[in-house]
């Protein structure tokens, strides 16, 4: 996995600000995942109950992710999803069995 410790603990302080109250699993995955390549975006499922909820809140998750100076201005990708979606929508069945727990609450 691709990410410091550091960047992952700046991601995961963050989503508790949003998430604290909701039950939810916060997943890393795409070329993050691959210790073998270079580069890439951030691409984070989150998995909960409220993904609507999260959803909504899009714009300020992003705007603090990126105050973080262990993330700053990298491009960031947030797919938030119910349990329930990933075993029928085909891009959760294509990306969930390769992505990588940070947190589950």
């Amino acid at each position: 996995m691709r990410l410091s410790s550091e960047q992952i603990k700046a991601i995961l302080v963050t989503f508790e600000n949003f998430i604290s109250s909701l039950n939810c699993e916060v997943r890393l995955f795409g070329s993050r995942v691959n210790d073998s390549l270079r580069g890439g975006d951030i691409d984070l499922l989150i998995i909960s109950d409220s993904a609507e909820e999260l959803e909504a809140k899009r714009v300020q998750i992003l705007t603090a992710l990126k105050a973080k100076p262990e993330i700053g201005d990298r491009k960031i990708d947030l797919v938030f999803a119910k349990k329930e979606d990933l075993n029928r929508i085909p891009f959760l069945i294509q990306i969930y069995p390769q992505s990588v727990v940070l947190s589950r609450a």
